[in-house]
């Protein structure tokens, strides 16, 4: 399996739902908890470059395949520069009133992930992360 979609972002809900309905629809061979955590994990990333990128040029390249037991999710973007793999954990022994705001997600997608690669390349944040499948998933 291997698609791609590309979206140039101007409507977050709009950008949002179709990100959502591509992964979903390219993980049919997946089910359970790997699917929902691939699913999980690509929201929490997606949110954050729609979020954090307000800005009409914004373009945004989501990429699903399947290869030697992995489903990998790759998401580019020319937005700011950002990696994620350098932000620090949030402290879950404290209360939620207590800890600082955000990293909850970009923590959840690090513990989801069997495979986590960031790199800036052409003026781009390329995002890819895996999930170990089994073979009957």
């Amino acid at each position: 399996m291997e698609n791609i979609l590309r979206l140039s972002c101007s409507d977050f809900n709009e950008d949002f739902a179709k990100g959502m309905d591509f992964v979903e629809g390219a993980l049919v061979n997946v089910s359970g908890k790997k699917k929902n955590n691939i699913i999980l994990a690509f929201e929490e990333v997606f949110v954050n470059v729609l979020q954090y990128n307000d800005d009409e040029s914004l373009q945004i390249a989501v990429e699903v395949m399947s290869r030697d037991g992995y489903v990998y999710v790759k998401v580019e973007d020319n937005g700011e520069k950002f990696n994620p793999l350098l932000t620090k954990d949030p402290d879950l022994s404290l209360n939620a009133d207590d800890r600082e705001l955000g990293g909850l997600g970009l923590f959840l997608l690090k513990k989801i992930s069997d495979y986590i690669e960031y790199k800036y390349y052409e003026g781009k944040n390329i995002l890819t992360f895996g999930v170990k499948i089994d073979e009957g998933n």
